[in-house]
């Protein structure tokens, strides 16, 4: 039948044969109701965090989210992501404790995981943001694993970032993280940077890092 309108699927029976062969419930968890906290792999976003199913979708749309509501995104397992996303502005990004592998991400010149800033970088600053508590696994595949672009009062701290290397040829080599094109005001703080990084930290065109 069809939803009645302002109401909400319970959980779903099926009967056989005049007797319940199912139920299904159709309720969401609680963490899921939680005001703010955005998990990919809540239904509304449909993600898989299982390390191998690709999350990007599911990710970029809980970043979206967040980034309207001023809330967090928090993983509840390792995430596979095929393409570069993007955080906005008022966004923390909790990993936790979970590792994020990107494939081949190529955005304009550069192979990204994390963009903090626009996608269209036309110099429209994105700025509060925070990625935290996780790691960052490059899968040889990215040239950056996280780079912001016109974006203020930025934290990027507990992380660990690795297996990055020289993807696109226009790229420096494995930047961990690059703060470039006018970024002000960004704390780096427990970030271990290693394995295949030529630049650890990179600041192009930063201030007050």
């Amino acid at each position: 039948p069809t939803l009645p309108a302002n109401s909400t699927w319970l959980m779903r029976v099926i009967i056989t044969s005049s007797a319940i062969a199912s139920v299904v419930d159709l309720r969401l968890p609680a963490s899921y109701a939680r005001m703010d906290v955005f998990d990919p792999a809540d239904p509304l976003y449909g993600g898989i965090l299982d390390g191998t199913t690709d999350a990007m979708a599911a990710v970029q749309l809980a970043l979206n989210r967040a980034s309207i509501e001023k809330g967090i995104v928090r993983f509840s397992g390792d995430a596979y992501i095929s393409n570069t996303v993007r955080v906005g502005s008022d966004t923390i990004v909790n990993l936790g404790g979970y590792t994020v592998k990107f494939n081949a991400s190529h955005d304009a010149t550069r192979y990204r995981g994390f963009h903090v800033g626009h996608s269209a970088e036309d110099g429209t600053t994105v700025s509060h943001i925070i990625i935290e508590k996780g790691k960052i696994d490059g899968n040889n595949r990215v040239d950056f694993g996280i780079e912001t672009t016109y974006a203020t009062d930025v934290t990027i701290r507990n992380m660990e970032i690795y297996n990055l290397s020289n993807v696109a040829p226009s790229s420096p080599n494995g930047v961990g993280i690059a703060i470039s094109n006018l970024s002000y005001r960004v704390l780096i703080d427990g970030v271990y940077i290693h394995d295949g990084a030529s630049d650890g930290i990179n600041t192009y065109d930063a201030h007050f890092v």
